[in-house]
Formats: structure tokens, C-alpha cells, sequence
């Protein structure tokens, strides 16, 4: 049987002390700090980068693309299931023609919103690079194509598309720059 530890003059007797337990709260402390600024810096870079607010907003856009966001969903499943030059170069046209009517929605709407007008511009630079691959393929060279992956054009289209009209996975992955960044079409 132990003794309860023995108090000199009233004063209660300390507890060991432990200073690995201090460096672990500290280490954890600083983690989190860093591991915070870390996210800001992340974020404020990306929007830095997206060239400011690119997130179409305007509602009579919104309206007015939903149909042909959908065209270009559909035209886009057909993709990967074509066979030989004139079946993918027909898909592909097809693609681009959805792609053309998703800006001609656009400049319709009438809208001044730099966001929407922005976003036209994107779709049809991409709609001019499908329609390109698409000669390509019909006359057999079958060259992974450049949709603009790399400069990050298919980025932003996701990025400031409306919900419903982002970039079809099945689209984006033709360009072999493409790392299914966060389309979620297929």
C-alpha cells in the first residue's frame, strides 16, 4: 500500500513535468497554421488565374443554354463509340455544330456580363479546335488532337459554365493534355 504523496508546510507537490506533450500540442498547432495558409495561398493563386470572376451568372443565359448544353451532352456520347474515319469525324461535327449553338445561345441572351462573354469566346475557340480534329480525322489522321488542354481552356469553360454545361469528359479526354480535371460528363 502506497502513501499519498506527502505535502511539505501546505504546498501541494507538482506533477512531473512532461515537454514532449508540449513540443506534440506545438507541432500540431504549427501544422494546422501552416497547413491553413497554405489553402488560402492555394485559393488566392486560382482565382488570380482565372483571370478574375468567370462564373456565368446571368440568368437569361443560364435559360438560354440549358437546350443546347444538353445537345452537346448528347452529341458527345457518341465519341467513343465511333468506328473508322467518316463515323468519327461525323461525331465530331457534330460536337462542334452543339458547341456553335451553345455561343450562338449566348449572343442571343443579349448579355453584357463579361463572365457570359467570356465563356462564348472559350466555347467557341474550342467549337473552331473540334471542327479542325474533325477534317482531321475524315481524312484519316487520327493525331491525338490539342482542344486546349494545355493552355487551360477546357478549365475554364468547367469553371465558369452554368450547372449542366460543363465540358463532357468524353470530349476533354480526347486531348491527351486533359487530366479529367473536375468535368463529371461522360
Amino acid at each position: 500500500m502506497t502513501l499519498p504523496p506527502y505535502q511539505h508546510y501546505g504546498v501541494p507537490q507538482q506533477r512531473p513535468s512532461r515537454p514532449w506533450l508540449w513540443a506534440l500540442v506545438g507541432a500540431l498547432v504549427g501544422a494546422a497554421v501552416t497547413a491553413a495558409a497554405g489553402v488560402a495561398i492555394i485559393i488566392g493563386i486560382g482565382i488570380w488565374m482565372l483571370d478574375g470572376d468567370y462564373m456565368v451568372t446571368d440568368p437569361d443565359v443560364i435559360d438560354a443554354t440549358r437546350h443546347p448544353c444538353e445537345e452537346v451532352a448528347d452529341a458527345a456520347r457518341d465519341l467513343p463509340r465511333f468506328s473508322g474515319t467518316a463515323d468519327g469525324a461525323e461525331a465530331l461535327d457534330r460536337v462542334s455544330t452543339s458547341l456553335v449553338d451553345v455561343t450562338d445561345a449566348i449572343e442571343a441572351s443579349g448579355t453584357s456580363e463579361d463572365a457570359s462573354l467570356a465563356w462564348r469566346r472559350d466555347l467557341s475557340e474550342l467549337a473552331d479546335r473540334v471542327a479542325d480534329y474533325a477534317l482531321a480525322v475524315a481524312e484519316g489522321d487520327l493525331t491525338a488532337p490539342d482542344l486546349g488542354a494545355s493552355t487551360g481552356l477546357i478549365e475554364r469553360i468547367d469553371f465558369g459554365a452554368p450547372s449542366g454545361c460543363e465540358i463532357p469528359a468524353a470530349l476533354a479526354a480526347l486531348d491527351p493534355d486533359y487530366a479529367g480535371y473536375w468535368s463529371e460528363w461522360g
